[in-house]
């Protein structure tokens, strides 16, 4: 049997030290609350990777980068049928401001009767009458209803009796063109080049400016990533 004064001593031992089991808890807990902040950054660093990557791909395109030029016909006269005026029809309404169109023979003279009209998607520019026989080389800008501007040439080939036909510039003597594209007196480009077409950014590039810009922002992210895990501190168990 053991004195009343050992059961005590043993009591008073047993309630100093907390139970094993309490101390375990405390550990697992800690544990757990680290690894579930490690976790939490992980997630939210690689959300934002993703938000970052798929932003320039996700960034809504238009479906065509602008209006075109869909045709170019001549309007002449009903009695004589000499050619009168030129017109060019788009895809869409055009821009009024900023409408240039013009027409020059192989001796370089303006053959273009005062400035041209837009109406909804045709623009039509006066000629001086009578158009001399021979090439000339007709270039026009106009803006789309995007608010871009656009911009080509074609030929005009204009016979004796005072007819004429639309023909591609490149089909122009070499001569016409030199003088169509040369300098006016302002040191001015008159008209642009003649061999090139619309000015037109094709979507593609769009497309794979934006896959540049995506991988560029996931390869930031990436690194933002690898640095968060490695500062997170390691828990001891």
């Amino acid at each position: 049997m053991h004195s009343p004064t050992m059961r005590r001593a043993r009591a008073r031992a047993h309630l100093a030290s907390p139970p094993p089991s309490v101390s375990a808890v405390g550990r697992a807990s800690a544990v757990g609350r680290a690894s579930g902040a490690r976790a939490s950054r992980v997630g939210l660093a690689i959300a934002v990777a993703l938000a970052l990557g798929s932003a320039p791909i996700l960034a809504p395109t238009p479906a065509h980068a602008h209006d075109q030029l869909v045709d170019t016909t001549i309007v002449s006269d009903p009695e004589s049928g000499s050619t009168e005026t030129v017109r060019l029809t788009f895809s869409a309404d055009l821009i009024a401001v900023g409408t240039e169109i013009t027409v020059r023979g192989e001796d370089g003279a303006t053959l273009t009767d005062g400035d041209p009209a837009v109406h909804g998607r045709d623009v039509e520019q006066p000629l001086s009458l009578p158009l001399p026989e021979g090439e000339a080389l007709a270039s026009w800008r106009v803006v789309s209803s995007d608010g871009h501007p656009i911009e080509g040439a074609f030929g005009l080939v204009t016979s004796g009796d005072g007819t004429s036909t639309i023909v591609e510039a490149t089909a122009l003597e070499a001569t016409t063109l030199q003088i169509g594209a040369s300098l006016d007196a302002t040191g001015s480009a008159d008209s642009p080049d003649p061999a090139a077409s619309e000015a037109d950014h094709a979507p593609g590039s769009r497309l794979l400016l934006g896959v540049s810009l995506g991988a560029a922002a996931l390869a930031a992210a990436a690194v933002i990533t690898l640095v968060l895990i490695r500062r997170t501190p390691a828990r001891k168990a």
